[in-house]
């Protein structure tokens, strides 16, 4: 519809963090390793851009936001992840210091991925070249 608007709403291409949140701290403890989706992210972006340079859409909002996925354990999270399919690589080390952390006191495990949500409004599209020599 030409009043039509455009959600988008992706992961930032960043990686995402992990945490353990116990006794009312937050302890952070580094990022899983995504190159792949970045790339994807990163071209994602570059697709939009190009849509909003040929004229067809102009962004209007833009906010950035976390999600945080909270679960009781490592263990819970990896069960999570290889249910959903996700091919994230954890680095050597991180889910055994999560797990130390959790074994002292009781805590959560979390997943912080930071996202971009742009509101984009509807333009009439690019003019053709009959049009600018009208």
């Amino acid at each position: 519809r030409p009043e039509g608007v455009l959600l988008d709403l992706h992961p930032q291409p960043e990686h995402v963090g992990v945490e353990v949140w116990r006794g009312g701290r937050v302890e952070r403890l580094g990022h899983l390793e995504q190159e792949e989706d970045v790339t994807d992210i990163l071209e994602a972006r570059r697709r939009l851009d190009q849509v909003e340079a040929d004229g067809w859409y102009r962004t209007e909002r833009r906010r950035f936001f976390d999600v945080l996925s909270h679960f009781p354990s490592t263990k819970d999270w990896v069960e999570h992840q290889a249910q959903a399919g996700y091919t994230n690589v954890i680095p050597e080390g991180l889910l055994a210091a999560a797990d130390r952390l959790l074994a002292t006191e009781d805590g959560e495990f979390v997943v912080r991925e930071p996202i971009r949500a742009s509101l984009l409004k509807r333009l009439p599209g690019p003019r053709t070249e009959d049009q600018n020599r009208a």
